[in-house]
């Protein structure tokens, strides 16, 4: 038996009005006791900190916390109330539009906390040699000669040798780009082994027959590239 308490700042009284974006100006709380996910009470309470000249996202906070909620559901929140809600143990998510559709994304998982940090997205392209941006895209992927690693901007981080056991190293190259933190995967073709272990090791792989690094990058970057499933795969490469 699972049971969850979550507040929301709403417009009004009612589980069909919608999230106020405000926290600590919202009309309301709806008090929601969710339990094996399932929505089994709602319970209105007036914001007592709507009209204060200052601090009504602290005050909002402590009240919230007065009612021993797990999580608060809202539009935005300040950071000193945040820190409030933190000492409390209570986690803030982010949700817009009918509260209703809301807290079903919530007892889904679908719902983002608020200032989770970004997952920053580093970029492996395999190349031929180690001239960054103008290099060739080398044909295969694994037997390449060079990994280019770029940020999502497009810079240049790092340019390393391809040590994987396709080049008489040790390992394969999913594994070496994972070790250099890469969670994207720009390429002329991949094998389905190599596209399994990506997907393993949580690296978005994307395939187009782009000639230069900087072009595969650009085509990547305005979304003109989908992502790579099974039917994308070179079936005669085993790796």
């Amino acid at each position: 038996m699972i049971k969850v308490k979550v507040a929301v700042s709403s417009k009004g009284k009612k589980i069909d009005d919608d999230v106020d974006k405000l926290f600590g100006r919202c009309q309301c709380f709806l008090i929601v006791q969710i339990k094996d996910k399932k929505i089994i009470d709602v319970n209105p309470i007036q914001n007592s900190s709507s009209e204060k000249i200052g601090g009504a996202g602290i005050s909002a906070a402590q009240c919230i916390a007065k009612e021993n909620v797990d999580a608060i559901i809202t539009g935005n929140i300040g950071p000193r109330a945040e820190d409030v809600l933190k000492q409390f143990d209570i986690e803030s998510y982010r949700g817009d539009g009918c509260i209703k559709d809301v807290l079903q994304e919530f007892i889904k998982g679908n719902l983002k906390k608020i200032n989770e940090p970004a997952i920053k997205r580093k970029i492996v392209i395999p190349t031929d040699e180690k001239k960054g941006l103008v290099d060739c895209v080398a044909e295969h992927f694994g037997r390449c000669n060079t990994y280019t690693f770029l940020d999502e901007i497009g810079n240049v981080v790092e340019i390393i040798d391809n040590t994987s056991e396709h080049n008489n190293g040790v390992g394969l190259p999913p594994e070496l780009m994972k070790k250099h933190k890469a969670n994207i995967l720009l390429c002329r073709g991949i094998g389905p082994r190599a596209l399994s272990l990506c997907n393993k090791f949580k690296i978005d792989v994307y395939v187009y027959p782009a000639k230069k690094v900087e072009e595969l990058f650009d085509l990547w970057k305005s979304n003109r590239i989908k992502k790579a499933n099974s039917n994308d795969v070179c079936k005669e490469h085993k790796v």
